[in-house]
């Protein structure tokens, strides 16, 4: 089992009102896991390391992560094959050369934050949804006599959108007066018209020369206001009940916050740009998020505390440009996308660097219910639990009362020897497990229950400790064979292939075993070839001579197993199968079929 909490303590995390320290997180406070919903934290972590820390920087989105080495991200390994690239890859690159679909839905998995390279990706889930049909206010503890109250609920109109989007961008409070200030009149109208509409209050709205700005003296409405949005441009945020609302909703509130800080321009290179400015970090990545809702990637450029949210792509430019009511025209080339893309379910953010640094200090680490993940920055952190497969988040080893692994020489980590492990998180299997490996012993001379002499030795146990540092490295490789076997054996009609795993499963393939026509026959030529395969098992269980005697068991008692025992075939799998190995495999396979 690794060790729990990964992060340093400055690592921001995602929650439903913005980004917080992950040293300030409680249990009880939600999280957004890769799933795209916010989730309880049930334990918080912290213990004190000294190592290496891996910190990543991804394409364009301004904002590096930081782990130790072996706390597993939500990732994809980058495709390395003929043709190999590193830098800025791109889906529309991989679309052209065919590999874009099958790859990126089977390659989805955990992978731990030091096996990362320049070029993969890490994943950025699309935030989910809720239907919100009255905004409950609350209403100021105390107020004087004669101010006049907001209404207890109100319906989530355009207007009352707008206005929200409008004041992030261009509203301030002062005391108990709330202005929005804007050169344009049409839009300090609409701003003004949605507030009287909406929360019933009056305006006034002054010339300033350059600017007209609207006020409004409501000290309720300025508290509602400072505990929605914060109280200073430089910590604005959008408030957890925006960030939840379906696309169509958030439409007018885009543009709102557009209205006041977007823009639109060239850059020097003659490109089109639509970019939100801001010197919230909280709102930046806020922002960034919420584009996503609408299918709309953007990326997030850093200089000077200054953050742009930038719109570059020519898809996401049009889309957000008739959201906007502005026109999308690139004045050089007739084609652009960005390093990032939407797929699966998913952002997809490429690596642009991975440097180790050495670190001493405290490291913090969060369960969750549920997701058993959570955000920081851009990427998914897994609850650093034991490698190896998984089942919609959780680990193998996790989903019912007890599980046991087998660490006999051929499995995915050995012991240089038989040896297993047993999971659970009942003590009293735990204590029973226990008992029955060591003979039935409860102390030095007693024996209470009839058990066995199962006692793995300490050196085997020393050795199963290094290889689990090395398992998900291995599962991974594993897993990369797995995809150029899929890809090589694809279309080829004699053979049936395994699931492919996806989001939700993540094998880690201890064997990969295909259904062939003419199974005895192909193994034989590829054992002639140098391809040594194996069978697992030539005989089903119920035909085993044990079986037969015990309960009368004959041929046709199970046909489905009979005739898989008499097609299933498993493919060199292990962890140093070279790319080519993997294709002349498959091309000795499609060799066997295509001469008969």
């Amino acid at each position: 089992m690794i060790e729990d909490a990964c992060l340093p303590p400055d690592k921001e995390i995602s929650t439903p009102s913005g980004w917080t320290r992950i040293a300030d997180i409680s249990i009880g406070d939600q999280v957004l896991g890769n799933d795209g919903n916010f989730h309880n934290v049930t334990k918080v972590s912290r213990r004190r390391y000294k190592g290496e820390i891996v910190t990543v920087t991804p394409w364009s989105m301004g904002f590096p992560v930081s782990a130790t080495p072996e706390h597993p991200v939500l990732a994809v390994k980058a495709y390395k094959g003929n043709g190999q690239w590193t830098i800025r890859p791109t889906f529309e690159a991989f679309e052209k050369c065919g590999k874009a679909d099958r790859y990126y839905r089977e390659a989805i998995s955990w992978l731990p934050v030091g096996a990362l390279c320049v070029g993969d990706f890490l994943l950025t889930p699309i935030p989910s949804f809720s239907q919100i049909p009255l905004l409950e206010i609350e209403q100021p503890a105390s107020h004087s006599w004669n101010a006049k109250l907001l209404p207890q609920k109100v319906e989530l109109s355009e207007g009352l959108l707008y206005l929200c989007g409008l004041y992030i961008a261009e509203g301030s409070t002062y005391k108990e007066c709330v202005q929005v200030a804007n050169r344009d009149g049409r839009v300090i109208e609409q701003y003004s018209s949605a507030l009287n509409s909406s929360l019933g209050l009056e305006y006034t709205v002054v010339d300033r020369g350059r600017l007209l700005e609207s006020r409004t003296f409501s000290k309720p409405l300025s508290q509602l206001f400072t505990s929605w949005f914060g109280d200073h441009a430089i910590n604005k945020r959008i408030p957890a009940w925006i960030m939840a609302l379906p696309a169509d909703q958030v439409d007018p509130f885009m543009r709102g916050l557009w209205d006041g800080d977007g823009s639109n321009y060239l850059n020097p290179y003659g490109r089109r740009i639509f970019a939100y400015r801001t010197i919230s970090k909280q709102l930046a990545r806020q922002v960034c998020l919420l584009l996503l809702k609408l299918g709309i990637v953007s990326t997030i450029q850093n200089q000077d505390n200054t953050y742009d949210v930038r719109v570059q792509s020519d898809h996401s430019g049009k889309l957000l440009g008739r959201l906007v009511n502005e026109e999308w025209n690139q004045t050089k080339g007739t084609s652009r996308s960005t390093a990032c893309f939407i797929h699966n379910g998913y952002l997809w953010v490429p690596i642009h660097s991975v440097i180790s640094t050495p670190y001493a200090g405290w490291v913090h680490n969060l369960e969750v219910d549920s997701a058993h993940s959570y955000m920081s920055e851009f990427t998914i952190f897994h609850n650093c639990q034991a490698h190896g497969a998984l089942y919609k988040g959780k680990r193998t080893g996790s989903l019912g009362v007890a599980a046991a692994f087998s660490f006999y020489p051929s499995k995915n980590m050995t012991v240089l020897g038989d040896g297993g492990m047993v999971t659970t998180n009942d003590e009293k299997i735990a204590k029973f497990v226990s008992r029955v490996r060591d003979g039935g012993r409860v102390s030095w001379y007693e024996h209470d229950i009839v058990g066995y002499t199962s006692r793995m030795t300490s050196v085997s146990a020393a050795i199963g400790r290094v290889q689990l540092k090395h398992l998900e490295e291995w599962n991974e490789k594993r897993r990369h064979i797995a995809v150029l076997y899929m890809k090589y054996l694809e279309g080829e009609p004699s053979i049936v292939l395994p699931p492919a795993g996806d989001k939700d499963k993540i094998p880690v393939y201890h064997q990969f075993v295909i259904r062939a026509r003419m199974r005895d026959e192909l193994k034989a030529f590829l054992d002639e070839n140098g391809v040594q395969c194996g069978v697992h098992y030539p005989i089903p269980i119920h035909l085993q001579p044990l079986y037969i005697n015990l309960f009368g068991f004959t041929e046709g008692s199970y046909p489905k197993s009979e005739k898989l025992a008499t097609e299933c075939l498993s493919l060199p799998m292990h962890p140093f199968i070279s790319d080519s190995d993997a294709k002349i495999v498959c091309e000795s396979i499609r060799s066997f079929y295509e001469k008969r």
